[in-house]
């Protein structure tokens, strides 16, 4: 019998191929982008460019697996960064699956509910934004739930400070000592007109129109790739957006800017500063906490 080695697509692993993660080309963009800012990390531009062959432990017979060396810079390293996510994802999943779902008579859902706010209270404490999604979650019934407040956005990591929540919720709920199922389908109006009086109740507003609100859900069972997903979500560190948009995507490039094409005036400086200093205050943002 033949073994091989697949990736996390499980598609077949080359001899030696760029890391699953990011490629050395995209990894040496990045750095550069950073180096015109000023800013060099050890091993950044190293991480996953060399590789070890060893057997495995439990099977000689298996083939040589190859391990990528990374520079273990969390939060500092897009591909650790990335790596780390998905690993804590996938510990999540599988804590769910087999504890939870495997065991449940019913198809065990995880909801992911995304809260807004209007753009004028994005200054919010995030005390009060999480009274806000307590006060909304008890509108529902929901019993088995948890957030994260997120205060970047993560289509302009460097802009204006957007806070929004991320709430992950299972459609079960205790009854006597059993769990029994919960409901994980809403009425997205519904759902809208409640986060809207939740937020006038709170701030003190009155708000025209609509408010922002998303919600999908995933079966535990049958949609493991969007439960990753949507758990991967929770795991990243900033600078993984900061790599999407600056590198991968390429929808925004923040260098681009007229006063840095030219000479270096005091002014252009300053501003040169301004984004030196939105980068490492990006890099230092603690991980995002789970509530």
């Amino acid at each position: 019998m033949t073994y091989q080695q697949l990736s996390l697509e499980n598609e077949p692993i080359a001899d030696i191929k760029p890391y699953r993660w990011i490629t050395i080309e995209e990894q040496k963009e990045f750095c550069d982008f950073l180096k015109q800012l000023g800013i060099h990390f050890d091993k950044l531009e190293w991480c996953a460019s060399e590789y070890e062959r060893y057997r495995c432990s439990s099977n000689h017979l298996h083939t040589k697996k190859i391990r990528y060396l990374a520079c273990g810079q969390r939060g500092k390293c897009p591909r650790d960064s990335m790596s780390y996510a998905s690993k804590q994802a996938e510990k999540m999943y599988q804590f769910l699956k087999i504890n939870l779902a495997d065991k449940l008579d019913f198809d065990l859902k995880m909801n992911q509910i995304v809260l807004t706010l209007p753009e004028e209270l994005h200054d919010v404490d995030t005390k009060l934004f999480s009274k806000m999604i307590k006060q909304f979650m008890s509108n529902f019934g929901l019993e088995a739930w948890g957030y994260c407040i997120q205060t970047r956005h993560s289509m302009n990591p460097l802009g204006d400070r957007y806070v929004h929540g991320h709430i992950l919720s299972l459609n079960m709920r205790q009854e006597g000592e059993n769990l029994v199922q919960n409901d994980y389908f809403f009425d997205l109006n519904k759902m809208r007109q409640v986060w809207k009086e939740t937020i006038e109740k709170h701030a003190n507003i009155t708000i025209e129109g609509s408010v922002n609100l998303h919600n999908e859900y995933a079966s535990i069972l049958n949609d493991r790739n969007q439960v990753l997903h949507i758990l991967s979500y929770l795991y990243r560190y900033p600078i993984q957006d900061l790599f999407n948009v600056q590198v991968r995507n390429k929808s925004i490039n923040y260098l681009e800017v007229p006063q840095f094409e030219k000479s270096y005036t005091p002014n252009h400086i300053l501003q040169f500063e301004d984004l030196r200093k939105k980068v490492m205050d990006l890099i230092d943002e603690p991980k995002t906490r789970i509530v």
